[in-house]
């Protein structure tokens, strides 16, 4: 089974080892010290309104990394970046490694805004209700 990271920025910068690589940021470019297979760009804020098309891209970025290991980040590796490793989790089988540095351990404060926005615009709304308030 595929596996995927969360990360804080600072963290995902220096990971060693070459995956996939989702970067989320307000609207920067971030640069990476390892070479990864491939580095997808999303750019919105962390907030409770986040604009569809980016969620579309997100989504065609997920479906284009199916299968393989995924590190995804944001600015604090707690919100926005853990509403997609939940999403991967509960919707692609994905396994979420939480025993690397710099992982908060929990997607409990991930942006729930983001995964039910991720979950509806899947098609997978089956349990979605359930998943945002659990």
């Amino acid at each position: 089974m595929p596996k995927v990271i969360f990360l804080p920025k600072k963290y995902a910068i220096e990971y060693p080892t070459p995956m996939c690589v989702i970067s989320i940021t307000d609207n920067e470019t971030v640069q990476f010290n390892t070479r990864h297979i491939a580095i997808g760009r999303v750019n919105f804020e962390d907030c409770s309104f986040i604009p569809v098309l980016d969620v579309y891209e997100l989504l065609r970025l997920l479906n284009k990394f199916k299968g393989n290991d995924i590190l995804v980040h944001c600015e604090h590796g707690l919100s926005r970046s853990a509403a997609v490793a939940e999403f991967l989790h509960q919707y692609m089988n994905y396994d979420i490694d939480f025993t690397i540095e710099g992982c908060y351990g929990s997607t409990l404060h991930m942006n729930r805004f983001l995964f039910a926005t991720l979950v509806n615009l899947s098609g997978n709304r089956t349990n979605s209700l359930k998943s945002v308030i659990v």
